[in-house]
């Protein structure tokens, strides 16, 4: 009589979309080298495994619940977010290297700092607290003044 409550059909299926977005933005995050993606993508994915949270009373999810997932990615940020550092910066470095003038060469590193800024500037609420948003920033104002001499 007091069973437990099922899944939906409508919940099944917004389950299975929000896992598949969930996959989606993985990749996503672990591949873009433009930090206005990464880091909309991060918050998405930070939303989606928000809600499947909801979820996990149900015990559907197996092997790691989403919340473990969260936890995790979490626990492993700035890990995820110097591997996207790095990525951004080899790439964009391989484009300047091709480049003919030093005045092109500037312009882009210019513009890729600052987009690297704004981005981060946008992804504060990762960093409230810690502090690791202002030393991530400081390493980048670190690598403009060295690439500017």
């Amino acid at each position: 009589m007091f069973g437990k409550k099922k899944l939906t059909a409508f919940d099944a299926d917004y389950i299975n979309n929000l896992l598949k977005q969930v996959h989606e933005s993985e990749t996503i995050v672990n591949r873009t080298t433009n930090p206005t993606v990464f880091f909309g993508r991060l918050n998405f994915l930070f939303d989606c495994l928000l809600n499947l949270k909801d979820y996990e009373k149900y015990d559907i999810f197996h092997p790691e619940k989403p919340s473990d997932v969260l936890k995790n990615i979490t626990k492993n940020l700035e890990s995820h977010v110097n591997g996207f550092i790095d990525r951004a910066y080899t790439e964009k470095k391989k484009k300047i290297a091709s480049l003919k003038t030093q005045t092109a060469k500037t312009n882009n590193w210019e513009k890729f700092f600052d987009s690297m800024f704004a981005a981060f500037e946008l992804a504060n609420t990762f960093w409230t607290g810690n502090g690791k948003k202002k030393s991530i920033i400081m390493g980048f104002s670190i690598q403009r003044e060295t690439l500017n001499t």
